[in-house]
């Protein structure tokens, strides 16, 4: 959210109120901030693929831009989830730069290089996520591997439905 600072400040500084959707700035915030609950989000996604796995599992994540409003929740809600299994452990965490499909498959291919045991894998937004999926069916793994993502998204739910994710949590921005 650092880039959006700037015309934030801008814009208050000549008294125009500031509506921040999805992502807040820091310096200064925004005046209203409108927003998935991304933490209890992802929250109740770890709780899923907690249950999913029977609480034991080896993760990969494929995250969004680092510093964001909803890269730093969705890491925080799935973090609390699956620290209550033990034998549920995130291995690896890798940063995208614009939340894209094809970032999702490079960042995936190089998970399952450098972790080959990874049997789920949270993609932190649908695009990111589909593109993991499409690097799992590329590396031809001798193991199944859960893949989530988050959004809701068109695509992402015709990727559930059609079984290239597992799930993934649709905002509803209140």
């Amino acid at each position: 959210a650092t880039a959006a600072d700037v015309p934030v400040r801008a814009a208050k500084n000549a008294g125009i109120p500031v509506v921040n959707v999805d992502r807040n700035t820091q310096n200064p915030p925004g005046d209203t901030f409108i927003a998935t609950d991304s933490e209890e989000a992802a929250r109740v996604l770890g709780e899923y693929v907690a249950k999913v796995t029977n609480g034991k599992g080896v993760v990969g994540v494929v995250q969004g831009q680092i510093g964001t409003t909803p890269e730093i929740a969705r890491d925080t809600g799935f973090e609390k989830a699956i620290a209550n299994y033990p034998d549920l452990n995130t291995v690896e965490k890798q940063a995208s730069k614009g939340w894209h499909f094809d970032e999702g498959v490079s960042i995936g291919q190089d998970l399952l290089q450098r972790n080959p045991d990874i049997n789920v894998i949270f993609g932190r937004a649908d695009a990111l996520a589909m593109g993991a999926a499409q690097a799992i069916k590329l590396a031809n793994l001798d193991h199944e591997v859960l893949v989530v993502g988050f959004d809701g998204d068109r695509e992402g739910l015709i990727a559930v439905r059609e079984g290239r994710l597992s799930a993934t949590m649709t905002q509803q921005t209140k």
